[in-house]
């Protein structure tokens, strides 16, 4: 059976106060604004947050969250659709930083093949869904999905997020038959049943592109066999 492998920032080493700690974080948030007000125009820091002294603290806090330094934060983290994402170069040194295999495949403008093994294991995946599968996805979400559940996946009322920590623990193990199948029998909760089974794995393919998984050349196939043999994996360090 073939693993998914989604990663999981680390837990962090620096002192971040607990969400309901208002005070501590205000401290925080206080210093980091300090340090934004002398940088923020300087070269040292990306065009898109250039003279922004607020996009720069947030960018400094969003890293400050996943236990990076002040400088590799601000080179190493984009902001999509609202969302802190970080780049490819970071993500792939944080998962070989903890023993993990990375090798690029096949990389150009168009596509990218990535094969990866996890720490103290021999068997190497090759993802098996296309970057136009995941477009097709995207189209399929926003017309269908993104009214409960956001257009960013980050969940709406009661509608969960299907990205992020909380998606990831949840689904953790399971195959990917059984999270299309989830989705065909009760998606969406006005007109379960109603999509087809090709337009459930394109959905099912933007959903694990959202959350940071490489596509690779083949389509995820919309048959229930093929995704038996694979699963997702939240990969913790």
């Amino acid at each position: 059976m073939t693993d998914i492998a989604v990663y999981q920032p680390p837990a962090t080493e620096l002192d971040v106060p607990s969400h309901r700690d208002i005070d501590s974080w205000i401290n925080v948030v206080q210093d980091v604004i300090k340090i934004a007000n002398v940088i923020y125009d300087t070269p040292f820091v990306p065009d898109g947050l250039r003279g922004s002294a607020p996009a720069v603290a947030a960018a400094i806090l969003a890293g400050r969250e996943m236990g990076l330094g002040l400088m590799t934060s601000l080179a190493n983290i984009d902001v999509i659709k609202g969302k802190p994402t970080q780049k490819a170069l970071l993500m792939r040194g944080m998962i070989q930083s903890k023993g993990h295999k990375w090798q690029d495949v096949d990389v150009s403008d168009t596509r990218a093949v990535i094969r990866g093994c996890r720490k103290g294991e021999s068997d190497w995946l090759e993802v098996t869904f296309t970057a136009d599968q995941a477009k097709r996805g995207d189209v399929v979400y926003q017309g269908v999905c993104a009214g409960c559940h956001g257009a960013a996946l980050d969940g709406m009322d009661t509608a969960p997020a299907l990205a992020g920590g909380a998606f990831m623990a949840q689904w953790d193990g399971v195959t990917l038959a059984d999270m299309a199948e989830r989705i065909r029998v009760t998606m969406p909760i006005d007109r379960p049943g109603t999509l087809g089974r090709q337009q459930v794995v394109d959905l099912l393919a933007y959903i694990l592109r959202f959350n940071g998984v490489p596509p690779g050349d083949a389509e995820l196939s919309p048959q229930s066999t093929p995704l038996r043999e694979i699963r997702f994996v939240a990969t913790k360090p």
